[in-house]
């Protein structure tokens, strides 16, 4: 149906039926809505009193990437979120690298990636982070003649990744979640003076496992130092633990620690990178 051109009105004109018809009706019809045919559709300008009609939105009404669109739901947006082609003809949503696709250095996505997953991928290549943590006891600890004793430890000197966990288990250094794997174990221990009976030190895995021991048979009058290292294969959330034994007829303290002298009641631990 053609687009009839509306006369010009002047004083006295009658609107007729047939006026109507065909300068509203019909020019109603021949317009916009005619030209329609399917959801997503605008009427584009073809020339002089001429429109057709142009699919620029998908069946979700989003503007086409033919015509500047994303064709993705873009309330589906969270932080570090990135809008890639995905196809040819495809634009959409990526989310954020997460640590493990940084650590495995696998993921083909271009995808939002901040300054911790680049040390994170970093850091995989060079054989994983720093996992490792130092106690100390800051005051000294009694043991009972011939009982083999766990030491506890109040104070951290360092703990990168909540190994130590003063207020439940004070006397273990534990393999965080996902973070199986070598590690040296290292303690160091000061007997008070007394010359009488033997000293044990020892480190245990997961209560039992005795996996490291140093033995002195004779005591000595001044003060006793003591270390005891081992490198073991540890799963994710095992347990070491320091443990000492002194048979001199009586009580017998280990010293305490200070900020400054770290032989006297220092337990240690770090994982093995490469």
């Amino acid at each position: 149906m053609a687009y009839n051109a509306i006369p010009t009105i002047t004083t006295g004109d009658v609107a007729t039926a047939s006026w109507g018809n065909t300068y509203l009706k019909d020019n109603f019809a021949a317009g916009v809505p005619d030209i329609f045919t399917a959801d997503g559709e605008v009427a584009i300008g073809t020339g002089a009193n001429a429109a057709e009609a142009v699919a620029i939105l998908d069946s979700s009404n989003r503007l086409t990437h033919e015509y500047g669109g994303m064709e993705f739901d873009a309330s589906g947006v969270t932080t570090g979120d990135t809008v890639v082609g995905q196809s040819s003809g495809v634009i959409g949503l990526e989310t954020a690298m997460t640590q493990g696709q940084a650590e495995a250095g696998s993921d083909t996505q271009v995808r939002g990636v901040t300054a911790e997953r680049i040390k994170q991928a970093i850091a995989a290549l060079a054989g994983g982070s720093d996992i490792s943590a130092r106690i100390y006891n800051d005051a000294a600890q009694s043991t009972a003649n011939a009982t083999l004793t766990t030491l506890v430890f109040d104070q951290e000197r360092y703990d990168t990744d909540g190994l130590h966990d003063p207020g439940s288990n004070p006397g273990r250094l534990t393999v965080p979640a996902g973070q199986g794997g070598k590690y040296i174990v290292t303690g160091n221990v000061a007997w008070a003076s007394n010359a009488t009976g033997s000293r044990v030190v020892r480190i245990y895995k997961e209560g039992s496992d005795i996996v490291a021991e140093n033995v002195n048979l004779g005591g000595t009058a001044g003060v006793l130092y003591m270390t005891v290292t081992t490198q073991i294969d540890l799963a994710a959330t095992d347990y070491v633990e320091l443990r000492v034994e002194q048979n001199s007829g009586g009580s017998l303290n280990v010293n305490a620690s200070t900020s400054s002298d770290m032989r006297e009641a220092d337990f240690m631990m770090a994982k093995v990178l490469g």
